[in-house]
């Protein structure tokens, strides 16, 4: 989220995706995701849906950064990754309630706040790969985050299967 607007800056991207464009595309897709995540897991299993989800993330991501100049087809890809990159939260938040239910608080904590106190090391450790002063790029620092993204791939598939293989209730197939 913080070098979105200096990854697109170095692709000569347009003051108007530099100064919000980005954001606004990368939240909106995450925020269009949220209902179609929830559909999906009731429907496939979470398991599924984290695999597509993270697999999908990463080749988006990876095509956003081997593109060398911005254009309209970023904010698209951007929107996309914000989508997939979207599905985690609601769909582990939603297992993690499944899993330890009557916990609510307690997974709230551990699914929400945790992530949150790990992750405030992200911008820190960004900052340095992407400072110039050190040889450092935008592009460069989030491709060190793009090898980072196997380790979600892999957490999705030691997700349960639900006992029950079928579709939740007041679905129908």
């Amino acid at each position: 989220i913080f070098l979105l607007p200096d990854l697109l800056l170095s692709r000569r991207a347009p003051s108007w995706m530099v100064e919000g464009g980005g954001h606004f595309a990368l939240v909106a897709g995450a925020c269009l995701s949220l209902l179609p995540a929830g559909h999906a897991t009731d429907r496939w299993g979470a398991r599924r849906v984290l695999v597509f989800a993270n697999a999908a993330t990463f080749v988006l991501f990876a095509t956003l950064l081997s593109r060398s100049n911005a254009s309209s087809l970023d904010l698209v890809i951007v929107a996309a990754v914000g989508a997939c990159n979207g599905m985690n939260g609601v769909v582990t938040i939603s297992e993690g309630n499944r899993l330890l239910p009557g916990q609510a608080s307690g997974v709230s904590a551990l699914m929400m706040g945790m992530p949150w106190c790990v992750a405030a090391f992200g911008p820190v450790v960004a900052g340095m790969l992407a400072d110039p002063a050190r040889g450092g790029t935008p592009a460069g620092a989030l491709g060190f985050f793009l090898l980072l993204m196997p380790l979600a791939l892999v957490a999705g598939l030691f997700v349960r299967p639900r006992a029950d293989t079928g579709s939740a209730p007041g679905l129908t197939t």
